[in-house]
């Protein structure tokens, strides 16, 4: 990727690189750097770390020499791969991209801290060019997704839990159509899940039950909790079945 004059990050590299060499416009750009949302960081043609804002030594828990030739590449304490083996800095995504000139979009490293407390960024990296197309550097703009990765985990962890589950589980809306449906509830009712997903409650519910139906879903919309309560439902094949029931908002 050629730097454009559009893109304000990759043009506050192009001036600590000295392709430009306004110092009025430095000094402006580099006070870009600290204002970026993100972390940043710009690494010369040989890996030298150049400069780096805030974010970034706050991600890394460190606050590595400019130009020191013992810092190539990144300014991390020490880094890995998502599958846990120790990723060298000479390795590591700046380190290729420096080396092929290809940009690198969205991937995970994992980060450990002087501290030995580990985060997970997730990267982007750009080269950047001079007019002669010839390759001066790169920047890697980067991000803590530490949380929203635990996240994730923790919603597969809870997604298998419910699927594995005896109980049948059922989730609706306010309105009180069925938004999830698991296996436990696929054996209690006979339906599967493509059946019923997006159709109302009340398919579960014998006629002569819809205002206790009706009730629920009013104290579900109050934020109550109902506790559990013995009723009926209806299978599949119109034959009733005795549950006991709870409800959560």
């Amino acid at each position: 990727m050629t730097t454009s004059i559009e893109d304000p990050v990759a043009n506050a590299a192009s001036v600590t690189l000295g392709l430009r060499h306004e110092e009025q416009a430095f000094e402006v750009l580099a006070q870009l750097f600290e204002q970026l949302p993100f972390a940043v960081y710009l690494c010369d043609r040989d890996g030298l770390v150049l400069r780096y804002n805030r974010r970034a030594a706050e991600l890394w828990g460190r606050s590595p020499k400019i130009g020191d030739p013992n810092e190539r590449f990144c300014g991390s304490y020490r880094m890995f791969r998502p599958d846990g083996s120790l990723l060298p800095h000479h390795e590591c995504p700046m380190a290729d991209v420096l080396r092929t000139g290809v940009a690198v979009r969205e991937q995970e490293v994992h980060i450990e801290r002087p501290d030995g407390l580990r985060r997970i960024a997730l990267i982007d990296i750009d080269v950047i060019k001079d007019s002669d197309g010839n390759i001066v550097g790169a920047v890697n703009c980067f991000q803590d997704i530490t949380e929203r990765k635990s996240g994730e985990e923790a919603a597969i962890r809870l997604a298998a839990i419910i699927e594995s589950s005896d109980d049948a589980i059922v989730s609706k809306d306010l309105d009180g159509t069925i938004m999830s449906w698991n296996g436990g509830a696929q054996r209690i009712f006979g339906y599967l899940a493509e059946e019923v997903i997006g159709k109302p409650i009340t398919i579960l519910i014998p006629p002569d039950r819809h205002n206790e139906e009706a009730a629920i879903l009013e104290r579900l919309r109050r934020g109550e909790r109902i506790d559990s309560y013995e009723t009926v439902r209806r299978r599949k094949d119109g034959s009733p079945v005795d549950i006991s029931s709870q409800c959560r908002p």
